[in-house]
């Protein structure tokens, strides 16, 4: 399940976002949901601050499955 997760402030539609991304991106690239959060965790790597993306992908995991335990299958 594609999912986009973007730094949001007060006022963040889920819906308005989806809407206005269907025009520009072609169907496959329009992510299912759009996800707010609070802060990126990052981690420091020899080219630059690096978004850690597991986390990420861990968190869309439990947004598709709740009960599924973070590192599961690991």
């Amino acid at each position: 399940m594609p999912v986009a997760f973007v730094l949001a402030g007060e006022g963040f539609d889920e819906g308005r976002v989806l809407e206005f991304l269907r025009g520009p991106l072609a169907g496959y690239k329009v992510p299912c949901r759009v996800v707010p959060v609070d802060e990126f965790r990052t981690t420091q790597g020899p080219n630059g601050v690096k978004v850690q993306k597991i986390r990420l992908r861990e968190l869309a995991a439990r947004l598709e499955d709740p009960h599924r335990e973070s590192g599961a299958g690991r």
